[in-house]
């Protein structure tokens, strides 16, 4: 499948072959020397391929493992927002129009570090609100999340300014509160009531040594917390990672190219990128080629108007929302990490003058908050009527039958995405031909 499984899944494999979470070997453009998702799964692929099991086989239990990943992220953010006494069909709703989005059940469904993120993710954020709503809480809670904080670095990398924000605020937050007296006090006394506290300061000192470790001699010797491929490996063996080759080359003929304008990058690639990617599908073929479709017209209108319509509510609405800081804080976290990816994208291309790497997944860690914030929006504005709040729901839902969910994949599939399996081949096929004349395309 696309989204880098095949590379995901060589990691894996390279990980199978030693007890280390260290290696040299898959830095490349996607990992740090320790990569926490490919160790963990490397564990589940060499007890598999001892038992014998086919690699097909293997590639469905790790795409199996992936999509339960996503759904334990669903469960948490879910409890997030209850936590944050959020009413439960807004949750319901913004969770439901989430999992909809074509490019959600897609990743979750592909062998891909950003399924073991996700619910890192929800789980950070959760520990951050309920650090924010406690009335006197200790280091010790600090201690947990910035574990927590910690091990999401070690699945991804890019998660450090996430990371780097949201801790600068919890300590600001923290020090304003109480004297460090009174925190290292506190601490103290959290470490006299249990074996959890003990639990959490040695999770605590795991994780920190381990990062500092790794980021540390990074810095040390690369003068770089990701350190590029060509100051670890050899020209050579870099240049067998696509992506990178792809950069190199890019690099090397900027000149070539000429810019578009930052209004015009924004419009004619970034949005349109954001918007395509969100609803596209493909796979690799029988052929050996990899396949791509683009969106289906209904549900490239929805999610663009949805999107405009979904910032226009929330703007509106905004001091209409009357939640507590810590809710606020869950909202501009993620609006943050929108505008962190944006910037990103923004570098690229002017370094570049490529569009590379303008994609909506980066964005799913983080959306679940955004969707449940809209729907509350949505509710504020439509006021106590509620046959236009059902009339509105069930307007988007039935154009979601143009293609949310699998059903954009199983529409756009051709027979060359298939195994060459009878019977999987004989399945989908009847499934898309049902489907396809209920479907505009």
């Amino acid at each position: 499948m696309i989204y880098d499984e095949g590379t995901h899944l060589g990691f894996i494999q390279i990980y199978s072959h030693t007890l280390s979470p260290y290696t040299t070997e898959t830095p490349g453009n996607m990992t740090t020397q320790i990569s926490l998702f490919h160790y963990l799964l490397s564990f589940i692929y060499r007890f598999m391929d001892f038992l014998g099991a086919s690699q097909m086989t293997i590639i469905i239990t790790l795409r199996l493992l992936n999509i339960a990943m996503v759904a334990v992220g669903i469960l948490i953010y879910a409890k997030l927002m209850t936590y944050l006494r959020v009413r439960t069909i807004y949750i319901n709703v913004g969770l439901l129009l989430f999992v909809l989005l074509p490019i959600v059940p897609f990743v979750a469904a592909t062998i891909n570090y950003d399924n073991m993120l996700f619910p890192a993710v929800a789980a950070y954020l959760y520990l951050c609100v309920k650090y924010i709503k406690e009335k006197n809480p200790s280091a010790l809670s600090l201690m947990l999340l910035f574990a927590v904080g910690l091990l999401a670095t070690l699945i991804k990398f890019v998660f450090l300014p996430m990371l780097a924000a949201t801790l600068l605020v919890l300590l600001v937050i923290q020090f304003k509160r109480y004297k460090i007296k009174t925190i290292f006090d506190s601490t103290k006394k959290s470490f006299k009531e249990g074996r959890k506290s003990w639990v959490v300061g040695v999770f605590f000192g795991i994780t920190l040594l381990t990062t500092c470790a790794l980021y540390g001699v990074n810095l040390i010797k690369y003068h770089s917390v990701s350190p590029s491929c060509f100051k670890v490996q050899s020209v050579q063996q870099c240049m067998r990672n696509g992506v990178i080759a792809r950069n190199e080359t890019a690099k090397n003929t900027v000149n070539e190219r000429i810019a578009m304008r930052p209004d015009d990058f924004i419009s004619k690639i970034w949005i349109d990128q954001m918007v395509g990617n969100t609803l596209w599908s493909g796979n690799s073929t029988s052929r050996g080629t990899i396949e791509t479709k683009g969106p289906l017209p209904i549900m490239e209108m929805l999610l663009f108007f949805g999107t405009l319509g979904g910032l226009g509510l929330l703007i509106y609405e905004w001091k209409s929302m009357r939640r507590d800081f810590a809710w606020k804080f869950l909202v501009l976290t993620a609006l943050f990490w929108v505008f962190v990816i944006f910037i990103v994208n923004v570098q690229t291309y002017y370094k570049l003058h490529e569009a590379f790497a303008i994609q909506p997944r980066y964005l799913l860690i983080i959306l679940p908050i955004l969707l449940v914030a809209v729907v509350y929006a949505a509710s504020l504005a439509t006021g106590g009527r509620k046959w236009v709040k059902l009339t509105c729901l069930f307007t988007i839902l039935l154009l979601f039958t143009q293609g949310g969910g699998v059903i954009t994949h199983i529409v756009d599939s051709e027979d060359s995405w298939y195994w060459s399996n009878d019977s999987v081949q004989r399945i989908n096929t009847t499934v898309r031909d049902g489907l396809r004349p209920l479907v505009k395309e």
